[in-house]
């Protein structure tokens, strides 16, 4: 196993365990202070930080083949993007003075830069393989 592989592993099983934190901690702790809106952008902020966490393990389990490029720069963006997007939720709704500007778009923006790059690397070696390349 790669260093690489296992860091992005062990990076998205951390941000999956710490969205099942978040979502209890959210559900029997915070709850009540709360209205509508500020509960559904922090639950919708732990979920899609659980989704993406999933993706930084899979990034990693890809790599473990040695036959995607790229899968550091994909695992970056996911990263990035959940430090934007749902970082950037549980900080309108935990300290809304604050003003994130752009952040929250940015964290979803890179989200889907990602997910295309992950397909880019997944189409790339099959793309090689069709037509001769060694690389």
């Amino acid at each position: 196993m790669t260093e690489r592989s296992r860091f992005w592993i062990a990076c998205g099983a951390i941000l999956a365990g710490l969205s099942v934190i978040l979502a209890a901690i959210a559900d029997h702790v915070l709850k009540g202070n709360w209205g509508v809106a500020e509960a559904r952008q922090f639950e919708l902020a732990v979920r899609y930080q659980f989704y993406h966490a999933i993706a930084l393990v899979l990034c990693g389990l890809l790599g473990l083949s040695g036959k995607f490029r790229g899968l550091s720069i994909v695992a970056v963006g996911f990263l990035l993007g959940i430090v934007g997007f749902s970082g950037g939720l549980f900080l309108k709704v935990c300290l809304p003075q604050i003003n994130l500007g752009p952040v929250i778009p940015a964290g979803a923006v890179l989200w889907i830069i990602s997910w295309v790059g992950l397909a880019v690397t997944a189409v790339i070696p099959v793309r090689n393989r069709l037509f001769g390349s060694e690389n």
